[in-house]
């Protein structure tokens, strides 16, 4: 699809960096319809930056090289700040921010995305990341391809998580609070069983061995 998914929203966020993409909605008895964004100019995202450095803004106090020296020092000073600001917010302050947007998810579509998402960041720290142009079908395809989990999970649980995941986001009726709500403990589940399965060694079975329960 075109852009980026805004879990928090459910909508998707179309950049110039799409312009020559397009996504096709499904509208039952019309059939598929293209929507193509078109190409725009791009915005100013740094003009209040470029203002700071404006000439005007230094030239009544410095010469020609003290106006080149000042905004130096005032680039580095913003530069650093940013750094620190983002250095300085923990893991556990992005966790604590992600866990709040969960709980506050009102939606069932939205509650649904984002019980998936965070089951995809289990995986991918486990097993197999989710590249941002695969579907849920073929990540959940590709997981299945790797040794990392058992057998069960990545060619049973998984793909019924899957499958559960794509009726209740993208399927005709949109699901009760009870269906999504059933789905965040189903995928917290099935998170929790994929961190015990990597914490545990998976041991090989020699050939010709019998199977033991």
């Amino acid at each position: 699809a075109t852009g980026e998914l805004d879990a928090a929203t459910g909508a998707y966020e179309v950049t110039n960096a799409d312009a020559h993409a397009w996504a096709e909605v499904y509208y039952p008895g019309i059939g598929w319809v293209e929507y193509d964004p078109p190409v725009q100019e791009e915005p100013d995202r740094m003009s209040w930056l470029r203002k700071l450095f404006e000439p005007g803004w230094t030239r009544p106090a410095l010469g020609v090289l003290g106006k080149r020296i000042g905004v130096a020092l005032i680039a580095v000073v913003l530069v650093n700040a940013f750094i620190l600001a983002v250095v300085g917010a923990s893991p556990a302050q992005w966790g604590a921010g992600w866990l709040r947007r969960r709980r506050s998810a009102t939606n069932p579509r939205q509650l649904v995305a984002l019980s998936y998402l965070d089951l995809c960041r289990q995986l991918g720290r486990r097993a197999q990341a989710r590249g941002a142009w695969q579907t849920p079908t073929d990540y959940a395809r590709e997981v299945a391809g790797s040794s990392a989990l058992p057998e069960p999970l990545r060619h049973e649980d998984l793909p019924k998580l899957t499958t559960q995941f794509l009726r209740l986001r993208y399927g005709p009726t949109p699901p009760s609070s009870e269906e999504a709500q059933a789905f965040r403990r189903h995928a917290a589940s099935l998170a929790r069983r994929i961190r015990r399965a990597a914490r545990t060694p998976q041991q090989s079975r020699p050939p010709g061995a019998p199977l033991t329960h």
